[in-house]
């Protein structure tokens, strides 16, 4: 009985040290990734003509990004395969004809008037910007296929849990951006968008290689032949198995580019919309300080994890802790000056601003606690192979999001910039239920 009782101690007490383990770097490379995007916006602060260059890269990448996204949805397929080597390069080689097109499609952008239409009648830009907006999209060519070199690394560094190399490519990442930050701008033959992209590219390449140094070292010693160890799956090791599970996880990052122009679409139809999209935008920023402890990283400790029952139990304890530990910090930072201090110091903007910000941050609070929800759920669909519900999910989180946006700008237009919070809060609601109800309808 003793032996019993010690074995079952055993069992609970490895994976914790193992879920640690795993998470620490993951949760510590994600506020690595603030500080880079933090860098950008500095360096281009410090060119001849800063109002220009960040509204130029800021519309041009903004739409690079979107295209390229599909590539990094392979790894949420990759990171359920176990050291499947014939699923796996399935996967890589399905994820390759995304690439291309996505790549195409940036090349449409850069070299014919499709991108001036794009640029100036959808990005709203104007046509001083344009010649710097195609410059950033020829520079772009290349951000799909780092996209997928480095979905495709940190599938294999997720699945050998060595998420301690992940850390270490953010950070390398971080210095050569930090360096070329300083740099760059002193180069008067470069435009300021120009220097934006190569201080982002750059950075996301040098990431991606030192990644790949390991997971090529990893992925070598996977074996050839399926072992007793490498989960089954309910679909065959093809492209267009690949293509069926990946589709709906694609659509739904493209469709995730339009939740912010419906949201502000709401509140510009709010008293005092200026005011109220500023102070918005401050309170969310504020939020994501601290969401990058939560955002992807529950997902993947799920998914990593999940082998039975006993460690089902374990991941939802951990994953309580981890955001009800995010929300206390929020709250508190939120109702002390420390708060006022990161507002105005950290993300920049005046007192007038912070104050406004505490209400939308205090229902914003809740935030973490709904994406864990989401991301555990969304990670059992995943190891099932039931993507549908997910890409579902995501289309009503969005409907719910604009209808409560705009419901609450015609009813109670003094809401201010709660309104937003309100309406992004209700929409990944809305996305965290279905999640929960579909996994639990096909015992995922």
């Amino acid at each position: 009985m003793v032996n019993q009782e010690n074995s079952r101690a055993a069992v609970q007490k490895l994976p914790w040290a193992e879920i640690i383990k795993f998470y620490i770097p993951l949760a510590a490379a994600a506020m690595i990734m603030l500080g880079s995007v933090n860098v950008v916006n500095s360096a281009l602060s410090r060119t001849p003509n800063p109002q220009i260059a960040l509204a130029a890269f800021a519309i041009a990448y903004s739409y690079a990004e979107m295209v390229s996204a599909p590539c990094f949805s392979g790894m949420n397929m990759m990171i359920t395969l176990g050291r499947d080597r014939v699923y796996f390069l399935a996967t890589f080689k399905f994820m390759l004809k995304v690439t291309g097109v996505a790549i195409i499609v940036i090349g449409l952008l850069a070299f014919t008037p499709i991108g001036r239409f794009v640029a100036l009648y959808l990005g709203g830009a104007s046509i001083d910007l344009f010649n710097d907006i195609q410059v950033v999209w020829r520079w772009a060519l290349i951000v799909p296929v780092i996209f997928l070199v480095m979905s495709v690394s940190r599938s294999v560094l997720l699945t050998e849990r060595a998420t301690s190399h992940i850390a270490i490519a953010r950070t390398i990442r971080l210095i050569v951006m930090l360096a070329l930050a300083s740099f760059l701008p002193r180069l008067n033959s470069l435009s300021g968008a120009t220097i934006g992209t190569l201080i982002i590219i750059c950075g996301m390449g040098t990431e991606s290689l030192i990644a790949t140094i390991p997971a090529i070292r990893m992925f070598k010693k996977w074996p050839t032949e399926p072992t007793a160890d490498i989960p089954k799956k309910d679909y065959p090791p093809t492209q267009k198995a690949a293509f069926k599970f990946l589709s709906p996880l694609m659509i739904t990052s493209l469709m995730w580019g339009v939740t912010k122009p419906i949201l502000f679409a709401g509140l510009a139809r709010m008293n005092n919309p200026e005011l109220t999209i500023a102070t918005y935008r401050v309170a969310s920023t504020f939020i994501w300080l601290f969401m990058g402890f939560i955002e992807d990283n529950v997902k993947q400790v799920t998914v990593a994890f999940l082998r039975n029952t006993a460690n089902s139990k374990i991941i939802i304890k951990f994953s309580v802790i981890v955001s009800l530990t995010v929300v206390g910090i929020i709250i508190l930072t939120a109702v002390t000056p420390f708060g006022e201090w990161v507002i105005t110091n950290v993300i920049g903007v005046d007192k007038t601003i912070a104050m406004g910000c505490l209400a939308p941050i205090l229902v914003l609070s809740v935030y973490p606690i709904i994406l864990t929800v989401q991301e555990h759920f969304q990670a059992r669909l995943l190891i099932k192979g039931d993507t549908k519900p997910i890409g579902f999910a995501k289309v009503m989180n969005i409907a719910a999001m604009g209808i409560t946006v705009f419901a609450i700008a015609v009813v109670a237009p003094n809401t201010g910039p709660m309104a937003g919070a309100i309406a992004l809060t209700a929409g990944m609601a809305v996305d965290a239920l279905l999640i929960r109800y579909f996994a639990l309808k096909f015992r995922a």
